[in-house]
């Protein structure tokens, strides 16, 4: 798991203690524990969290290129990209909560 994942999934539970039972956990080594420190989210937990989002992948086409997620939340037009579906979601989250948009 990247450190990059890893913060994003601390600061969304920071800011919206999501839980689910079928949620992995991960703890400040990266690891997957039993029951402590946050979730490790994924993205149809995400989705199911945000109606009204929706989710792109992007390929540029070229060999051994990066492919590239992007998000659009209907209702504010936030729109965000990243190297993977959940750190997008992720960070689409953290922007709607900075916006006062999550619920």
């Amino acid at each position: 798991m990247s450190d990059e994942l890893f913060e994003l999934c601390k600061e969304v539970y920071k800011r919206t203690e999501w839980e689910h039972e079928n949620l992995h956990r991960i703890n400040h080594s990266k690891e997957l524990i039993g029951s402590k420190d946050c979730p490790l989210y994924n993205s149809d937990y995400i989705l199911e969290k945000l109606p009204g989002t929706t989710l792109t992948h992007y390929q540029t086409g070229q060999p051994n290129s990066n492919p590239r997620y992007g998000v659009e939340h209907a209702k504010t037009g936030v729109e965000l990209f990243a190297d993977s579906s959940t750190k997008a979601l992720l960070k689409l989250v953290i922007a709607l909560d900075d916006a006062g948009e999550l619920k």
